[in-house]
């Protein structure tokens, strides 16, 4: 679903009254049919966290999908840079059915001698869904095994 980004529901005072409560996104419109996105997180997507470069995002209680990214930025002299890089992680949980997605970007990372999405943003991507996860009370799935079985 193609949906417009909201960053806040409402602004309320000191005591919880509300202020402001602002206009909600709305449905969004369909820009890939169910089953295609469907077989996507459930095959390729779950895939990266289970066996792929995002294994470092395959811990917690929700099975999770992701995508890992790891880009050469452009050298002041032409070309690409060698040693500057871009690094992200896309993540999203539970599985079966999706209640966020994260984007972690790293701009010239500093973790050690790595600089792949995988290894330093899947990390940070898996721990916030984790969080937000449980402070939303979302039930545990267990596609985990089905996936792992693809």
């Amino acid at each position: 679903m193609l949906l417009k980004p909201q960053v806040l529901e409402r602004i309320t005072d000191a005591d919880g009254k509300v202020l402001y409560q602002f206009e909600g996104a709305g449905p969004g419109r369909r820009v890939v049919r169910l089953e295609t996105a469907r077989r996507l997180i459930e095959q390729a997507l779950t895939g990266v966290v289970l066996r792929g470069t995002g294994k470092a995002a395959n811990f917690g209680t929700y099975p999770k999908f992701g995508k890992t990214g790891t880009a050469q930025k452009v050298s002041t002299t032409g070309g690409f840079a060698h040693s500057r890089f871009i690094s992200s992680f896309l993540c999203g949980a539970p599985v079966d059915n999706p209640r966020i997605t994260v984007l972690v970007l790293m701009d010239e990372p500093r973790a050690g001698a790595s600089y792949y999405g995988g290894t330093v943003a899947a990390p940070a991507a898996a721990r916030i869904v984790e969080r937000t996860l449980k402070y939303l009370h979302a039930p545990v799935m267990t596609t985990v095994a089905k996936a792992a079985d693809l």
